[in-house]
């Protein structure tokens, strides 16, 4: 009984991690990436600089989340 709580405990934390890591991609790497190979894409303004920071943001909180699950 102690395998199967240890595994339920590994897979939430994982997947806790693995959406902290989609957060940064999504917010830093992906716009990043679009803005140096020049995608087309939104006009880089303040807004755009605040909301890839709050994308990061949530995936810095949700990893030590992670790590406190297990």
């Amino acid at each position: 009984m102690y395998a199967i709580h240890n595994e339920q405990v590994k897979l939430t934390a994982n997947w806790l991690n693995t959406i902290a890591i989609a957060l940064v991609v999504t917010g830093l790497i992906v716009p990043a990436a679009s803005y140096v190979y020049g995608l087309p894409s939104v006009p880089v303004v303040r807004s755009w600089i605040f909301i890839a920071l709050s994308w990061f943001a949530g995936g810095v909180i949700l990893h030590p989340g992670a790590r406190r699950v297990l």
